[in-house]
């Protein structure tokens, strides 16, 4: 499409506002729509009824101007823009967004009816409303008279999909982005950046036209980075979308504001500015490469799509090197990229497995036919590397840290003899394997061809006659190059404090055979899912904490399904496909923390590619969502969310939402520790394990947060050192580059873990202290769950939680406490807290044993009926329960009855049964459909739970709510001796059912076994499918009985004189379709013994058995059960107490359950 004529505007923007944002709307005028671009008009539009007569670009459209209602409010503006003004082309965009509007006609220069973010487009087929999107006028047109899009909803998600499902030609574009990891700026092509600060968006522009006044490349602990001071105050990284406001004061420290996070002040030092976390430096001149080198920068990606944190490294690249081509490599242009070989090499190159060999190929034939810079795509460039390539260089590579060469960065002029050797040499490498052994892709032999990158790289630099030490300004050498155009980059300034690349960031099941071994797995014959694949995100190695709290969770999954793990850190895709989708981020969803956006923006990256995969956001610290609730509220809808305290819980109560969430502990309460392993590390280190020690641990997210927090631990240190043995303990190992936790340990001065260690290793060492004194959460649990005393220094409510579960609060230190003292009352005290935590902790373990229980079975119902067959209706089920509670109430009823029984034999009762009183109240009060047999039932007991507790708070309430019904009498508590007694023929087997109550006093006497006998031929009467019998009655008495009783809920603490266990065995049956089976005739059988036991003075209580897998391994070991048997419920069996009582239990009316159809 041709360019109209400037005179009539070819595109309108609209930006959508609301009328509260006034502040937003001046920035936007003050920054991206000054000055005119010609053929372009912006125009704000707003809902309601507000009369803007100074803001003469606001167009108030006749649409709600809640957020709920964008839909209809921006079709409002699209009719408007119909009718009032002239344009082609319509962008759609936030008035927080920054758009580089000169920029903007060239998205609009293709043939297509819809332009939007690339990501969007394509993982979840529509187009993002914050990155902006443009459609043609045709389509505005088409959607305007649309009459089935929702007033209400997702505007970007229900007008986009709506035009696409009209046929509209999408063009996704990487220009338009929905967030601001990057934002416009002159080395590169990006339109639009998202979510920003109206602070943000002067930053922006200033960074779009103006000159920077500084420039420093910034060695940071965490980053190394190129850093622009502008003359206004504002400063920007040129590598990530980091700004701030900067300050000089007294021409003797400079002060950093950052808008992410917090200030951090740097002192001068010569031409230089640094603190203790790092150090500015004047930034070199960039020069272009040398002009026999090719201005190009290739990156390759083969085997799956490309991720996102890749597209962020690839761009880096451009970033530092606006001037250079960058090309990069993916499947899409896989068959470009084989034309760099010869026609004979590409026939042996398809032969090769997919993986290290292949790319390993291809990166020399790139480099062979085309020249230029090579770089891994797994490396962020973190500063300009062009000034390092001298003019006589021909061909160059990097050193690794640990020694060597490396082939993860190469420079070359086409067709350099080094290239061509080692591809030859590659394909001679793979047709030495025998092909018996070519399907092996055992490490040793994937890095063969780096190995000799390693080798022959010296022989050539071997061959020059002389060599050129290189240094910088400082003096300090940078590489060398030989008489033959070799050059050779020293590791410091690839991968050190001055690097222009941060180490490899690839974590990922990356390779497609790994993938595919994984996907083998959980498939049967016919690709069909046979267990469930449970993905789990969030978790690694690099923290222990997370890594304990992995290896938690798989371990005790493993225990209770059967079931196949994927595990990923960084990439959305598992490498398969995936049922269930475990998420262990940790304290990630807050608005205390900054890098909440990219955590939230990670996750939903996942849910859109695995769309319709149930997800169980694990035990985390959650909240509060200040300004990002909408965010949350669209990651957790529909999913199960698991609080760790009470404080996370109640900022997802306040978060609202549809989805469901609980409270739970941690997850590593029962995780164990290597304690043989920490007694070597401790002996390694000179410490004896057998004398007092003390832990200290400490934190770098603590440290990057105050200041005060290092030196507080140093003088901590030091008052501690008379006392006890000392040793730092780090929880955290980046071992890719970076300042950890090792950092701080090695300034205490005291005894330091500087090999990683595995969490089991780490926890084995925590058992050997007497006390432990740090700011890791999971470091502090581990010592917690073991009997340890800790004092936590922290800055997080999670902390707070910990220690107060534990009856500690005092021990959870902020940095304004007084340290040293409480440390030192809880070193005199250690002995009397650890009985107190040892006995906490007992709690907090079978807390968690509880949890894992309720998790298989959240697992067993959220998981697709492919592997559980009951899986779908049990989950139909539990959706109409919980908006018909009929069910529910009786349920209650019955507990209070039951509670009843049992306290009017108590000589001292105690009131009870508040929460589900509760919710009897809540129901009656509600007037909810329910029949009046039930509701006589419920009044009844409900009196005479008063009666019996007139000092209950809740009396008045009921009081209110009580319906006019008289008492029943017949349905109160009675006295065993009071039961009917059975006499035989017709009516009186209806006597002898109303006789049979569950019973829950009895007498200590054990049932005579020849009676059982007699009662139990009875039971075998009962019908049976094809008469097969295929159950067992196992009878105990004496201990064996309170064991097993003491396993199920709802049955301890009552003493059976003697116990029945009902179990079904499945060997007696062919076929899956008669799973029902055992367990009907078993509980057949069960109602015959049960009334002829009544028949000779004995009662029963019959137990339901959950079907948890810690319940069923407890069982299956204290009865020797046979794999193929299953426990079908327990039973109770004695003579009942005659002054013991039972519930009347009062049944639902006949006319409600039986039902006669002709």
């Amino acid at each position: 499409m041709s360019r109209l004529p400037s005179s009539s505007p070819r595109i309108l923007i609209g930006i959508c506002s609301c009328a509260a944002y006034k502040e937003r709307r001046d920035a936007v005028r003050e920054t991206w729509m000054t000055p005119e671009v010609p053929g372009i008009r912006p125009l704000f539009f707003i809902g309601g009824n507000a009369n803007l007569i100074d803001e003469p670009d606001v167009v108030v459209v006749n649409a709600s101007d809640e957020y709920a209602f964008l839909p209809s409010k921006v079709l409002a503006f699209f009719r408007h823009a119909l009718l009032h003004e002239k344009f082609d082309w319509l962008f759609k965009c936030d008035d927080d967004t920054y758009v580089a509007m000169h920029r903007l006609a060239e998205l609009a220069e293709c043939d297509h009816d819809l332009v939007g973010n690339h990501h969007f487009l394509t993982t979840k087929h529509y187009a993002s409303g914050g990155a902006g999107y443009m459609l043609s006028r045709r389509y505005v047109e088409i959607l305007v008279n649309e009459s089935q899009i929702p007033a209400k909803g997702s505007e970007d998600l229900l007008l986009t999909k709506a035009a696409l499902a009209k046929g509209a030609r999408a063009h996704p574009s990487k220009r338009l982005l929905w967030d601001g990891s990057n934002f416009p700026r002159p080395g590169n092509s990006v339109v639009t950046a998202h979510w920003l600060s109206p602070e943000k968006l002067r930053a922006i522009h200033t960074v779009m036209h103006s000159e920077p006044e500084r420039c420093y490349t910034v060695r940071h602990c965490h980053w190394r980075d190129q850093l622009s001071l502008f003359g206004n105050g504002y400063y920007a990284r040129n590598a990530t979308g980091c700004l701030g406001r900067w300050e000089e004061t007294e021409s003797k420290f400079l002060q950093l504001r950052w808008f992410d996070w917090g200030t951090e002040t740097v002192e001068v030092e010569g031409r230089c500015w640094q603190n203790n976390k790092m150090r500015l430096t004047p930034a070199e001149t960039p020069r272009p490469l040398p002009a026999h080198v090719p201005s190009v920068i290739h990156a390759l990606w083969f085997g799956t799509e490309l991720p996102s944190w890749v597209r962020s490294n690839v761009d880096s690249w451009k970033v530092f090197h606006p001037s250079v081509q960058l090309q990069l490599w993916d499947d899409s242009r896989l068959e470009e990229a084989l034309s760099s070989l010869t026609k004979e090499e590409r026939e042996k190159f398809r032969e090769l497995p997919q993986g290290v060999l292949q790319t390993t190929i291809l990166r020399f034939s790139l480099l062979r036919q085309h020249g230029g810079i090579y770089a891994d795509a797994d490396m962020p460039c973190l500063a300009s590397f062009l000034h390092l390539i001298p003019e006589k260089a021909q061909f160059g590579c990097g050193q690794k840290p640990s020694g060597g060469d490396e082939c993860a960065f190469l420079f070359s002029v086409p067709g350099h003899p080094f290239l061509d050797w080692q591809i030859q040499k590659s394909f001679s490498f793979w047709e030495s394997i025998p092909t018996s052994d070519r399907l092996s892709s055992s490490k040793e032999k994937v890095v063969w061809p780096f190995n000799a990158f390693d080798r022959r790289v010296p022989e050539f630099f071997g061959q020059a006659s002389e060599m050129e030490i290189l240094v910088d300004g400082e003096g300090q050498p940078w590489g060398q190059v030989s008489s033959n155009g070799l050059l050779r980059l020293h590791a410091s300034r690839l991968h050190g404090e001055r690097s222009a690349f941060a180490h490899h960031q690839y974590k990922g099941t990356w390779w497609p055979e790994r993938a595919a071994r994984n996907t083998r797995k959980s498939q049967d014959s016919k690709g069909n899912v046979a267990i469930p694949v449970i993905g789990i995100r969030g978790a690694g190695f690099v923290n222990k904490g997370a890594e304990s709290m992995l290896k938690s969770v798989i371990t005790e999954l493993e225990q209770r399904l059967p079931c196949e793990f994927l595990v990923n850190e960084s990439s959305p895709d598992f490498g398969g496909k995936v049922d269930l989708i475990l998420d262990l981020s940790g304290f990630a969803y807050s608005s205390r923390v900054s890098w909440q956006h990219s955590a939230i923006a990670s996750a939903r990256e996942v849910q859109q590619r695995h769309q319709g995969v149930p997800w169980i956001f694990l035990s985390q610290t959650l909240g509060p969502f200040q300004g990002i609730e909408q965010k949350c509220r669209e990651l957790f809808n529909g999913h199960l969310v698991c609080a760790r305290d009470d404080v996370s819980y109640q900022h997802l109560q306040n978060l609202g939402g549809d989805f469901e969430h609980v409270t739970s502990p941690d997850v590593t309460w029962n995780f164990k520790g290597n304690h043989e392993r920490g007694r070597q590390i401790l002996v390694e280190l000179q410490l004896n394990p057998d004398q007092p020690l003390i832990g200290i641990g400490p934190n770098m997210r603590a440290y990057e947060r105050s200041s005060d927090y290092l030196p507080m631990l140093i003088r901590l240190v030091e008052r501690l050192r008379p006392e006890a043995q000392l040793i730092a303990l780090p929880h955290e190992f980046r071992n890719g580059g970076g300042k950890d936790d090792r950092y701080l340990c090695r300034q205490l001065g005291i005894p330091t873990i500087e090999d990683t260690h595995s969490a089991e290793e780490l926890k084995g060492v925590i058992s050997h202290f007497d006390l432990l004194v740090g700011s890791r959460f999971h470091a502090l649990l581990a010592g917690l769950s073991m009997g340890i005393p800790v004092v936590a220094l922290g800055w997080a409510h999670k902390y707070e939680a910990l220690l107060g579960d534990i009856g500690l609060s005092e021990f959870s230190l902020s940095p304004q406490d007084s340290w040293e003292e409480c440390v030192l009352r809880a070193w005199s005290q250690r002995e009397l807290l650890s009985g107190v935590i040892e006995r906490e902790a007992d709690k907090k373990r079978n807390e968690t044993t509880s949890f894992f229980d309720f998790l298989a079975g959240s697992i067993r119902s959220m998981s697709e009926p492919r592997w559980q067959s009951l899986g779908q209706p049990l989950k139909q089920g539990l959706k109409k329960n919980a908006v018909l509670p009929y069910f529910n109430f009786r349920r209650d009823v019955h507990r209070l009855e039951k509670g009843l029984a049992l306290s009017a034999s108590s000589d001292t009762p105690r009131i009870f049964g508040q929460d589900y009183l509760n919710n009897l109240l809540d129901f009656l009060g509600g007037h909810s459909p329910c029949d009046q047999v039930t509701l006589t039932w419920a009044v009844t007991v409900l009196d005479e739970y008063f009666a019996h507790f007139p000092e209950s708070e809740s009396l008045s309430d009921y009081r209110n709510v009580r319906p006019d019904i008289p008492s029943n009498k017949t349905s109160s508590l009675f006295a065993n001796r009071e039961r009917e007694q059975s006499r035989i023929p017709l009516s009186v087997f209806c006597q002898l059912t109303r006789q049979r109550k569950s019973v829950r006093h009895f007498l200590p006497e054990k049932p005579d076994p020849e009676i059982i006998k007699q009662c139990f031929a009875a039971a075998m009467q009962a019908p049976t499918a094809c008469n097969r019998q295929s159950f067992r009655f196992l009878y105990y008495t004496g201990k064996s009985a309170l064991s097993i009783a003491n396993i199920p809920f709802g049955a301890k603490g009552i003493h059976f004189p003697a116990l029945m266990v009902l179990v079904a065995r499945y060997d007696g049956y062919f076929d899956s379709r008669d799973i029902k089976c055992p367990i009907i005739d078993a509980s057949l059988a069960c109602m015959n013994f049960m009334l002829a036991l009544e028949c000779v003075e004995l009662s029963s209580l019959p137990i339901n058995f959950p079907e948890l897998p810690s319940f069923n391994k407890e069982i299956r070991s204290l009865c020797a059960l046979d794999d193929s048997e299953v426990v079908v419920m327990l039973l109770g069996i004695g003579r009942p107490d005659p002054d013991g009582f039972s519930p009347s239990s009062t049944r639902r009316p006949v006319e409600d359950i039986l039902v006669f159809v002709e």
